[in-house]
């Protein structure tokens, strides 16, 4: 399942559930069978259609936004709407237009794969080894080696997945 599908429908899960839906109430309450979102998740194919039910079921909206006319490509993840921002990560709190390294920093000290995946897919995986590195450095090995080692084992899972996707 593409990373994109994967956090639609992770969201729309969660937002379900949420509200005391499991996944088969919630695909009944969409008018699907429940293996839909199963066959969903192991295939990583899932209709646009069934997407839009299942959202609508669990109180959201399926949409798509124009990004901002004034930004451009090379300053994209700069300042602005990020993925990271999104509450569900408790890495931006209240600011979400925190800068791409604030938002990566802290899905860094997160110490959680799931927001360190999300980070290297959205900025890349150099950027995101390069603001562990500059952390680090900026807190003089000050953190700890248990949350040190996670991490460096998290990104190096992460790139592997990466260079494997490419090939």
């Amino acid at each position: 399942m593409s990373i994109a599908v994967s956090n639609v429908l992770g969201s729309i899960l969660r937002a379900g559930s949420s509200q005391g839906l499991d996944q088969a109430a919630l695909a009944r309450a969409a008018g699907i069978a429940p293996e839909t979102i199963s066959r969903a998740k192991r295939s990583g194919n899932v209709e646009l259609r069934t997407l839009s039910a299942l959202a609508g079921a669990a109180g959201l909206e399926l949409r798509a936004e124009p990004t901002s006319p004034t930004s451009s490509p090379s300053d994209a993840g700069t300042r602005g709407r990020s993925s990271l921002a999104d509450p569900r990560w408790g890495i931006a709190w209240s600011n979400r237009d925190m800068t791409r390294q604030a938002l990566v920093a802290n899905a860094l000290l997160n110490g959680a794969y799931a927001p360190i995946l999300e980070a290297s897919a959205e900025y890349g995986i150099d950027f995101v080894r390069a603001q562990w590195k500059a952390l680090q450095s900026a807190r003089d090995g000050r953190i700890a080696k248990r949350l040190r080692a996670r991490t460096d084992r998290i990104l190096n899972n992460i790139e592997v997945g990466f260079v494997r996707a490419k090939a």
